[in-house]
């Protein structure tokens, strides 16, 4: 079974993949928003909340915009952009993104970042080839169909 979804996850890229800045926890005053975007590491630390993408990768997803980055090079770093996020948040985050199973990443073209002024977020859209997305689709249903 194959997915592509998205959303707000209120939590970050697994550090290290995005060349992410993360927020200094010490530097905010937000205790609701706090709460929502970190966790206490083993030792006590307060770190920014990465886990649901670790587990996410972990199941065999994968985040689109860093997919698009990786395989397609430097014209697509717009599709890590920043979405949502203030100042006194720790500055805009990439706390919006979209996942798919690995074998619908090559449907899928490009990845960005669209700034609105109706919400707090921006919105995240994909495009996807859709040749491409059903030959991919045919190819797997006739793999089910001859085993």
């Amino acid at each position: 079974m194959y997915l592509i979804g998205g959303g707000d996850w209120n939590s970050y890229p697994e550090p290290g993949l995005d060349h992410v800045q993360l927020p200094d926890w010490n530097e905010i005053d937000d205790e609701q928003h706090i709460a929502h975007r970190s966790v206490l590491d083993a030792h006590g630390r307060r770190i920014a909340d990465s886990y649901p993408d670790q587990i996410l990768r972990t199941a065999g997803l994968e985040d689109i915009a860093r997919h698009a980055v990786h395989t397609n090079g430097a014209a697509r770093h717009q599709a890590l952009a920043p979405t949502c996020g203030v100042d006194w948040q720790g500055g805009r985050q990439r706390v919006d993104r979209i996942y798919a199973s690995k074998p619908l990443l090559p449907a899928i073209t490009d990845v960005k970042v669209i700034d609105v002024d109706w919400s707090d977020h921006d919105v995240l859209v994909a495009t996807v080839n859709t040749q491409e997305f059903i030959q991919i689709l045919n190819r797997t249903w006739q793999l089910a169909l001859a085993a």
